[in-house]
């Protein structure tokens, strides 16, 4: 019964492990994304990051800003 139990938290561990992977991750992109970006536009960059510094988000943003200047 031990056994299973150890089972369980390692699987827990390794869960909340690749959590924290993944988000490290989108950060890591994002912070490329913002490097490809042009010197100019990455002022409004940081302004909408300070909003909401949400992934996907803050990226979808940036892009459709990119497109329309």
């Amino acid at each position: 019964m031990a056994s299973l139990s150890y089972i369980t938290l390692i699987l827990l561990y390794i869960s909340v492990f690749f959590i924290y992977l993944y988000k490290i991750l989108t950060v890591i992109s994002n912070i490329f994304f913002q490097i490809q970006v042009t010197s100019d536009t990455l002022i409004v960059i940081g302004e909408r990051d300070g909003e909401s510094f949400n992934g996907r988000e803050g990226r979808r943003g940036i892009s459709c800003w990119a497109r329309g200047s």
